[in-house]
């Protein structure tokens, strides 16, 4: 888990300094310094709002439920029912 973090942690300056060298690489295509970096901000905002509202669109309440899950914990319940029963019926336990 602390080299995820660590990771993560060295992702976030090393995407920094490949927009400012794409900032830097606008320059000889005669683009002032300025402008530059507002087209790669620009780029990079519309590239992050891209990928959020894939993520969001992806992360519905009905995937957030363990369906699964909760059909197990059915069958196991009416499995428990089922050998709390008597084969007469009853719900008495046997002892």
């Amino acid at each position: 888990m602390g080299l995820m973090v660590g990771g993560a942690v060295l992702l976030i300056p090393a995407l920094v300094i490949l927009l400012q060298a794409a900032v830097n690489g606008l320059a000889p295509a005669g683009i002032a310094a300025g402008w530059a970096g507002l087209i790669v901000g620009w780029v990079t905002l519309l590239m992050g709002l891209a990928l959020l509202a894939i993520g969001v669109s992806r992360l519905k309440a009905g995937r957030l439920v363990p369906t699964e899950t909760i059909e197990r914990l059915r069958h196991y319940a009416a499995v428990a029912t089922r050998r709390m029963r008597n084969d007469d019926g009853n719900s008495e336990r046997a002892a």
